[in-house]
């Protein structure tokens, strides 16, 4: 590699992982080590379990969440796991400043893979027909047309926190209120529901690359189809969304849990809480077995 190659300063890595997978993020991890040729700044896991991996700073959701909506009024993004993540990751500008490369942590790279160019980012997509459709959301939430012919959903992306600010910007100014009152709005049946239906699919990897290549196109070096010689997405049994897993416990505990209340990884050790703060579950927000 030529030392012109790379004139940008590096990339920070943030791999997600949530509690259910936590058993597979190494081989994320290793194929990060072995096939990302850009300079690396930091590496971190964002989860909502504690993952302790050399090397890499973790952030766990309810520190994350914190920053973005301390009062907790948002409650019903933070109950759905999936928009949780999807907003997370439009808000790393919140925790690094430059090009940051994110990956869930069920992708395995393949071969050698370069994402910044001096300036320039490479982005991947597919023309698949997808039954995830996050067109009318992009529409929706910039105010722009959405590219048709092709998605940008492939698990593993460039984004660069100045445009992610751009992006929190225009949302603010086209709904005259905060990027996650606007998410709220925009992407649920009602609301004001605890736990309301989302009516439209948000994605966050469609926001993003759509924005990108209206607005900044000269900041993209190659758009390349996605093929699985480059990587690819190993299939899990259990997900975020399964009835009974580990993060839907989390999630529930994190929405109830008080100030000084200690971590509580699953319901197994809900048992080993202290009684009163057990029975202050139980009483005053109705936990029992089915949670």
């Amino acid at each position: 590699m030529s030392a012109t190659e790379h004139k940008h300063n590096g990339i920070h890595v943030f791999v997600f992982c949530c509690a259910d997978y936590k058993n597979i993020i190494n081989d994320c991890v290793n194929s990060i080590d072995q096939f990302i040729i850009d300079p690396i700044i930091s590496r971190n896991i964002v989860s909502n379990t504690t993952i302790n991996i050399d090397g890499y700073n973790l952030i766990q959701d309810k520190d994350f969440w914190k920053l973005l909506d301390p009062e907790f009024k948002y409650r019903n993004l933070y109950n759905h796991n999936w928009i949780k993540q999807q907003i997370f990751k439009l808000n790393l500008d919140k925790i690094v400043s430059g090009n940051i490369l994110i990956i869930d942590a069920e992708v395995r790279f393949r071969k050698p893979l370069r994402w910044i160019t001096d300036t320039k980012c490479t982005v991947f997509y597919t023309n698949k027909l997808n039954k995830h459709n996050g067109n009318e959301f992009v529409k929706q939430a910039l105010d722009i047309d959405p590219i048709l012919d092709k998605t940008f959903i492939v698990e593993a992306t460039i984004f660069n926190t100045d445009i992610l600010k751009e992006i929190q910007d225009r949302i603010v100014k086209l709904h005259s209120k905060s990027q996650l009152a606007a998410y709220q709005t925009i992407v649920f049946d009602d609301p004001t529901k605890i736990d309301p239906m989302p009516k439209l699919f948000f994605s966050e990897y469609e926001l993003y690359a759509n924005y990108l290549l209206k607005f900044h196109s000269e900041k993209v070096d190659r758009l390349l189809k996605y093929q699985l010689k480059f990587f690819n997405s190993i299939e899990c049994e259990t997900t975020s969304n399964s009835t009974g897993n580990v993060t839907k416990w989390l999630t529930q505990y994190e929405q109830i849990r008080g100030t000084n209340w200690p971590d509580c990884e699953s319901k197994e050790d809900f048992a080993n809480l202290p009684d009163d703060i057990k029975q202050e579950c139980i009483e005053k927000f109705g936990y029992n077995n089915d949670y």
